[in-house]
C-alpha cells in the first residue's frame, strides 16, 4: 500500500508513521507545513494535486491520502482525483470538521472524542466514525 501522509508536525505523527512502516506500507511524507508555516492554501492544494497526479500518470498511484486531523482542502482535492482520504483526530475541537468537505464520499474521518462524533455524525453518516484515541505502545515517557 502506498500512502501520501500530509504532515504538519503533530506529536502523533511519528508513532503513526512507524505503525504504517511496520505494516510494510510505502509512505510518502509531505512536510511543507512543518518547514513553511506561512504556506498558502493554494500552494497546499497545488502540491497535493501535483504529487497525486504525477505518480498516477507514472502508473504508481497512491492508495490513499492520510492526515492527523481533518483538512478540507485535502478532502476536496481527493474528491476531484477519486482518491480515498483518511483522517484521524487527536485534538478537540477540530473546527475543520464543520466544513461541508467532510461529506465528500472519498472521506473517512475518525473522531476520537465521542461527543464531537455525536454532534457531526448526523450530518455525515457515511464519512464520519468514532475511534477512541490510540497511543504508541513503544513510547515510554518517564519510565
Amino acid at each position: 500500500m502506498r500512502i501520501y501522509f500530509h504532515r504538519y508536525n503533530s506529536i502523533s505523527e511519528p508513532g503513526i508513521l512507524d505503525a504504517f512502516r511496520s505494516l510494510g506500507y510505502e509512505v510518502y511524507q509531505e512536510t511543507q507545513e512543518i518547514t513553511r508555516k506561512s504556506i498558502s492554501p493554494q500552494e497546499r492544494v497545488e502540491a497535493l494535486a501535483t504529487a497525486l497526479l504525477t505518480l498516477k500518470k507514472a502508473g504508481v498511484p497512491f492508495d490513499c491520502v492520510f492526515s492527523v486531523n481533518f483538512f478540507p482542502h485535502i478532502a476536496d482535492v481527493c474528491q476531484k482525483l477519486d482518491t480515498p482520504y483518511y483522517a484521524i483526530t487527536v485534538d478537540c475541537p477540530v473546527i475543520e470538521i464543520f466544513s461541508k468537505s467532510i461529506t465528500n464520499p472519498c472521506c473517512r474521518v475518525f473522531l476520537f472524542d465521542r461527543r464531537q462524533y455525536e454532534l457531526i455524525h448526523p450530518f455525515a453518516p457515511d464519512t464520519v466514525f468514532h475511534l477512541p484515541l490510540g497511543a504508541d505502545p513503544k513510547l515510554r515517557i518517564g519510565m
